[in-house]
């Protein structure tokens, strides 16, 4: 019996496949080299390393009738399938084959760990899958372009979005102009931002606001403890 063989298409398990129909797979360009291949649908290794499942250079010219092969023409076992170009970027990871996804998720998943120097990707207009590293540079030196196909273009990092403000130190700034127990509440709010801001490490922002309310809400308390001390005084 031969031996049946599955492949990975986009993250999905196919198969299984006979080597006959995955020989004939790889003539019509449907299958390549960079295919991740298991014999037992859990262990996952590049399709290159079975041979078998290609023509060799002699079978090839064999099938062409003894003649040398045009070097113009790829080997049609190492082109990826033709994809619209607006389906984006394939890539595999951990023996899995992802995909499509925009250069954003490309970005996303080298900064998450999830897509490394050493993995493969592919993009429409690209004759073979390439490293991560060779074919988008930018992505991983922080200089240069970023390729995309055929062109480049200057690569752009995430944009840093700015730490949300506490809540509690509005609270102190807005109740530190209520005189008395507006002021109480402002003192006890600012505290409260202030250990919240500390923990966050650098999370949260509103440090200025916290203190600003705190200032306020001291000064207006101890200008009603002086006054009462001195209506006291008024009163002996």
């Amino acid at each position: 019996m031969s031996e049946s063989f599955y492949i990975q298409v986009r993250g999905k398990r196919q198969g299984p496949f006979t080597v006959e129909r995955l020989r004939s797979m790889a003539k019509r360009g449907r299958f390549g080299r960079s295919y991740r291949v298991s014999t037992d649908g859990r262990s996952w290794r590049p399709a290159s390393d079975f041979p078998v499942l290609f023509e060799t250079r002699g079978e090839r010219k064999m099938r062409h009738g003894g003649g040398v092969e045009n070097p113009a023409s790829p080997d049609p076992a190492t082109v990826a399938p033709a994809v619209p170009s607006s389906a984006g970027w394939f890539y595999s990871h951990d023996g899995q084959q992802l995909g499509p996804v925009s250069m954003e998720v490309l970005r996303h998943s080298h900064t998450t760990g999830t897509l490394n120097a050493d993995d493969l990707v592919w993009t429409h207009g690209m004759m073979e899958w390439k490293r991560a590293d060779k074919a988008l540079p930018g992505l991983f030196s922080g200089e240069g372009a970023v390729a995309s196909g055929h062109q480049s273009g200057p690569a752009v990092g995430p944009v840093q979005l700015p730490a949300p403000v506490a809540h509690m130190a509005l609270y102190s700034l807005v109740l530190s102009f209520i005189p008395v127990v507006g002021s109480i509440a402002a003192v006890i709010c600012g505290h409260k931002a202030l250990r919240k801001i500390d923990r966050s490490h650098s999370n949260l922002q509103g440090r200025n606001l916290a203190i600003v309310g705190l200032v306020l809400g001291y000064a207006v308390i101890a200008a009603v403890v002086a006054a009462g001390l001195y209506w006291l005084s008024t009163q002996v």
